[in-house]
C-alpha cells in the first residue's frame, strides 16, 4: 500500500473526478425523501391511484439510489486525504488509524482471498504461519 501510495498516479486517478458537494447532495436525498412521503399521503388521501404512487416511487427512489452513491464516492474520496502528496507517504500510513486505512484499502484495490486446502500447507514447520500469500490477489483501481 505504501508502494502504491508512493506513485504519482495516485495524485492524478482522483484529480479528474469530480467531487460533488456533500451538503447539497444531502439536502437533495432529503427532499427526495420528503417527496416520497408525500407520495404516500397523496395515497392516503386518495389523490392518487395505485399505479401513480408505484411509477413515482421507483423514480423517486431510483434517483435516492443515485445521491447514496454519490455520498459514498465522496466519502471515499476524503478518505484519501493526507495520503496523496505526502512527503512520506510511508509514515502518513502509518499515522492512519484501522478504519481510515481499511477504507483507503477499499479506495485503491480491490483484495480477493481464495480459499485454500485443508490442513497444513506443504513444508509447515511448527511454530511457522499457516497464511498462504499466493491465496491473496489484489488488482489495484483505474
Amino acid at each position: 500500500m505504501v508502494e502504491r501510495l508512493s506513485r504519482p498516479d495516485v495524485a492524478e486517478l482522483l484529480a479528474g473526478r469530480h467531487r460533488p458537494d456533500s451538503a447539497a447532495l444531502q439536502l437533495d436525498a432529503a427532499a427526495l425523501r420528503e417527496r416520497l412521503d408525500g407520495l404516500a399521503t397523496a395515497y392516503a388521501d386518495g389523490a392518487i391511484d395505485v399505479r401513480q404512487l408505484r411509477e413515482g416511487s421507483e423514480r423517486l427512489r431510483a434517483r435516492l439510489a443515485e445521491l447514496e452513491q454519490q455520498m459514498a464516492a465522496t466519502g471515499r474520496d476524503d478518505t484519501l486525504a493526507g495520503l496523496i502528496g505526502a512527503a512520506d507517504p510511508g509514515e502518513a500510513w502509518e499515522a492512519l488509524d484501522l478504519h481510515r486505512r481499511r477504507a483507503a484499502v477499499d479506495t485503491l484495490m480491490t483484495v480477493t482471498i481464495h480459499r485454500t486446502r485443508n490442513g497444513r500447507p506443504p513444508g509447515w514447520t511448527p511454530g511457522s504461519s499457516y497464511f498462504d500469500p499466493s491465496t491473496v490477489d489484489i488488482a489495484w483501481r483505474g
